[in-house]
């Protein structure tokens, strides 16, 4: 098990048709695995008698001989627990643009040799089952990093 993933790749599409066209980047890793040290803080017993919000696993809290759940007892303050250890891999939307390019017949009649409008969006769209924010840190745990922001962008080109 590493956080370094032994599985990299990214593939993307290209398609144009008339004066639309479609960019888009994939990236993706497999077998790479990451210590979620956000659920060290939401789910132990010893920060919630502190006052920290706990995520809702907690209400699964190990009570009585025979319980089933996967947190421990209000009596066990665990700090790193291999059940914090989680699959990372993913695969991401990276990019995506979209444009469409005015055709000749109506720039000529705008007196313009271009005019394109276009919509970039980054980070769009995630596909792991890693419970933390982003599962793509190159890191071995990961502590309420911030995630990869999501970004829009519209915009046009015009060529005189």
């Amino acid at each position: 098990m590493s956080y370094i993933a032994p599985w990299n790749g990214g593939f993307g599409f290209d398609i144009r048709w008339k004066g639309l066209a479609l960019h888009t980047d994939f990236n993706w890793s497999a077998k790479k695995y990451l210590m979620n040290n956000d659920l060290r803080y939401v789910e132990s017993i010893d920060l919630f008698l502190q006052g920290v919000n706990q995520n809702v696993d907690m209400l699964n809290i190990w009570t009585k001989p025979g319980d089933i759940t996967n947190i421990p007892a209000a009596s066990e303050t665990p700090e790193f627990d291999s059940r914090w250890i989680e699959d990372a891999s993913f695969m991401r939307l990276k990019n995506l643009t979209l444009s469409y390019a005015l055709p000749e017949n109506l720039l000529q009649k705008m007196y313009l040799k271009g005019l394109t409008f276009h919509f970039t969006g980054r980070n769009l769209w995630t596909v792991t089952d890693y419970k933390g924010a982003d599962p793509e840190p190159a890191v071995n745990r990961v502590l309420f990093f911030y995630p990869n922001t999501r970004q829009y962008e519209f915009g046009f080109d015009v060529t005189f």
